[in-house]
């Protein structure tokens, strides 16, 4: 992930000047994220995966909560990255300025989803959180 933001922050900042070569790195920079948002995917899948053991944990725990938070917040990377890569990489010339937005709407989302995956990590997994719970009302 951290190559991903960090390789798309440069993009932005090459986007700000109009007399360098942007198509071919942004060409290249597109391949490896879309490596990066499978990778991605898979990992926060096993993770969730290992944390909830019942999928109602994913809306009456925080971690389930915080979980879901994430997962709207990928979506929303990977939709903008789609967006860059099919409609606006291909003229990137004449949309260097849609480029650069599209790209910095997309960081900024890469940095909600770095808070939140702090979030997920200083918290209880939901599954212990639901057995904490459990135990309490039998307490």
């Amino acid at each position: 992930m951290t190559a991903w933001v960090g390789g798309l922050a440069v993009l932005v900042l090459g986007a700000t000047a109009a007399e360098d070569d942007l198509a071919t790195p942004a060409g290249r920079f597109s391949r490896i994220a879309g490596w990066a948002i499978v990778v991605v995917l898979a990992t926060g899948t096993i993770n969730a995966l290992l944390h909830v053991d019942a999928p109602d944990q994913l809306w009456t725990t925080t971690w389930g909560r915080l979980v879901l938070a994430k997962l709207a917040l990928f979506a929303g990377i990977a939709w903008l990255g789609w967006r860059n890569r099919t409609r606006l990489l291909p003229r990137l010339t004449g949309a260097r300025k849609a480029f650069r937005t599209m790209a910095l709407a997309e960081v900024a989302l890469m940095i909600v989803a770095f808070g939140t995956a702090t979030g997920l990590a200083s918290s209880i997994p939901a599954d212990a959180e639901a057995a904490a719970r459990i135990q309490s009302v039998v307490t």
